[in-house]
């Protein structure tokens, strides 16, 4: 369990022996039959962490972080049985992210893969931004598998919101319901051919008929493990003020976390022009389930008709 390196197989042997801890060091924060993930931090347990991420270089060609691990957090996936708890994967994460990436490194152990862990630790990932009231995003790049998962989990999220929608939606509104980045949002909507261009803008076209064919799709399938929030024992760590240098004769003052928004009332204005343009757009189309904008700098809904043809050329455009 503590995944140190031996050189001689007796030394290993003997340690199995001696050691009496049955589980990752740090706090348990979830619990849900036989599953638990621990939260580990490096500031406490650093040659664990050390040790994790060496074994994790063994399935990860482009991972560079081994032993600077002080500004990570470790979450491990454990398997629990009546010898203790078995580490079948973990995901770390920065204390402090400025480019808001919720997930550093991902990786469930290859004797465990294909049991839906992966997906499990990626929505727990977001459960946790969740919590702390984010938007989060994986630090890129992936790796082909990794990818392949996010991809997964963020069509079926997504379907399923939009599933229960109805009327007019921005992509910002999908954010903050998800905690998914707007960008990740705009890739997955195009991945699955829900992009096409109407009346000369490029816009996301989503009806009941649609959103249902893509759920009953084999590609668009329920995860198999799904987090149960109310098993979740965690909160959001403190945010710490820091100064800064004086900025028009006062002190300027910050959170760790990263520079608050100084549009924010840019942002507020831009929102409500946007619901005021939704909602002219949502009472010209009432058999729209969903549509929203696939430029992410304008972050506003432009919604488009989606009379029998519109809806017969999308359906022309998935099938190619």
């Amino acid at each position: 369990i503590l995944f140190k390196i031996y050189e001689i197989r007796k030394t290993y042997r003997f340690h199995l022996g001696e050691c009496t801890r049955r589980h990752p060091p740090g706090k348990e924060i979830y619990r849900k039959g036989t599953l638990s993930i621990y939260e580990t931090d490096p500031a406490d347990h650093r040659i664990y962490c050390q040790n994790l991420c060496l074994l994790a270089k063994l399935f990860i060609d482009h991972k560079t972080v081994f032993y600077d691990v002080d500004p990570f957090l470790f979450y491990i996936l454990c398997e629990v049985d009546k010898h203790g708890s078995h580490v079948v994967g973990y995901f770390s994460k920065e204390k402090v992210s400025p480019d808001g990436h919720n997930v550093a490194c991902i990786l469930t152990l290859p004797p465990f893969q294909m049991k839906g862990y992966g997906k499990l630790l990626i929505a727990f990932s977001y459960e946790l931004s969740k919590l702390e009231g984010a938007v989060g995003t994986p630090e890129k790049p992936l790796s082909d598998l990794g990818l392949l998962s996010y991809r997964s989990y963020w069509s079926w999220v997504l379907l399923d919101i939009l599933r229960e929608l109805h009327g007019a939606v921005t992509i910002r509104q999908l954010s903050q319901l998800t905690s998914i980045a707007k960008a990740d949002i705009v890739s997955t909507l195009d991945s699955m051919n829900l992009i096409k261009y109407w009346l000369g803008q490029e816009v996301i076209c989503v009806t009941p008929s649609i959103v249902h064919e893509r759920i009953l799709s084999a590609q668009y399938k329920r995860p198999r493990l799904t987090v149960d929030k109310s098993e979740i024992l965690w909160h959001p760590r403190p945010r710490v003020m820091c100064r800064r240098p004086y900025q028009n004769g006062h002190i300027a003052q910050s959170l760790v976390e990263g520079e608050e928004d100084d549009d924010d009332d840019d942002d507020e204005d831009d929102e409500e022009e946007s619901r005021g343009r939704t909602a002219a757009g949502s009472a010209a189309t009432a058999t729209t389930t969903a549509s929203v904008s696939a430029s992410a700098e304008e972050e506003d809904t432009q919604t488009s008709c989606t009379d029998e043809a519109a809806e017969q050329e999308l359906r022309d455009q998935s099938s190619m």
